[in-house]
Parts: C-alpha cells; structure tokens; sequence
C-alpha cells in the first residue's frame, strides 16, 4: 500500500532500541508513538540493518486532536526534533508482538528497492499496539 504524509510525524529524541520500546510498551498510554529509522543494505549472501536515529511521544493533547480532526496540523513541540518526514511512503502493517531478531525475515521482503525504512510502533488502545513499516518512494 502507498501511503502519503502530507505533514511530517514529529518526535523527541530517543536512545531506546527497538526491543526497548517493545519491552516498555505494555506500560505507555494510548497513543504512544516511536519510531526507529535503519538503513537497509544487501549483500549477496546477507542483509543488514543498522540503526540510524529514534523518536518517540507519548500522545496527541486534546488540542492537537481537536486540530487535526477540523484538517489542521498538530502543533509541534520544542523538544521535537526528529521526523519521519512528509513525502509518500510504502506502507505495511503488523501487530506489535515482534523482537528485533524478527526484523530482517519482515524487512527483506520490501527490501530490493529500500536504502531505509522507518519502523512506528504505535499503542493504539490498552490491548492493541501496531507496527509500522514505511519505506520511501
């Protein structure tokens, strides 16, 4: 699926890696939001992914979901200075129930054409959590 952002997903930095953000995630609000970006690069025989920059938020305010309901951007906060940047996006996903070792068997099927992928996770109710896998077009 091709999915278009037509304003950047803003976030604070992160240090957590992707099993931290998993293993915290039963803990976090709804509407919690991080992301992981990694660059993809293939060899004949292997693939690897590294980890290039993090960022997460714990939610949207009343306000931001008041504005963005009436077609309006959230407002973006001082300490948010990292994006998964507007543009379009290859776009897939899954429940939120993998570890970082999973990553490469649901990356390589979307890798021939991808230099990076971010990866979202996003708790979307006390039960429910998703992944996210967006590549750029």
């Amino acid at each position: 699926m091709t999915l278009t952002l037509v304003d950047p997903l803003w976030y604070s930095p992160s240090e957590s890696s992707f099993d931290d953000i998993m293993a915290s995630l039963p803990s976090k609000e709804r509407g919690y939001d991080a992301f992981i970006l990694y660059t993809i690069s293939m060899t004949e025989d292997s693939m690897e992914i590294v980890p290039v920059r993090a960022g997460e938020r714990n939610g949207y305010s009343e306000e931001d979901r008041r504005r963005i309901e009436s077609g309006l951007s959230p407002l973006r906060k001082d300490t948010e200075t990292e994006e998964i940047p507007s543009g379009k996006y290859t776009f897939e996903q899954f429940p939120a129930v993998f570890s970082s070792a999973d990553l490469p068997r649901i990356i390589l099927p979307y890798s021939a054409s991808a230099g990076k992928v971010y990866v979202r996770i996003f708790k979307e109710s006390v039960l429910e959590s998703v992944m996210q896998l967006m590549l750029p077009l």
